[in-house]
């Protein structure tokens, strides 16, 4: 899953920018698992956030950052 970034929170980031944002403790996975869990607290109300343009205001190089790293991850696995 890829989050739908609305065009004002887009950043273009080079894959190594990507990785660097989303690593937590040296692990990959776990920052994805990090920011996914952000957006999941975010939709369950258990956030501080008012709406989906507040949580990307806050998380817009997050989010970025795990689209990249999962569209590589993605081509890396699946070859599209």
């Amino acid at each position: 899953m890829t989050f739908r970034i609305p065009n004002q929170f887009k950043k273009d980031l080079s894959l190594d920018e990507a990785i660097n944002v989303v690593v937590q403790n040296g692990n990959l996975l776990t920052g994805m698992e990090e920011i996914d869990k952000a957006w999941d607290r975010h939709n369950a109300d258990q956030d501080l956030f008012g709406s989906d343009w507040d949580f990307f205001l806050e998380y817009a190089l997050e989010v970025n950052a795990y689209n990249k790293v999962f569209e590589a991850g993605h081509k890396l696995f699946f070859g599209k």
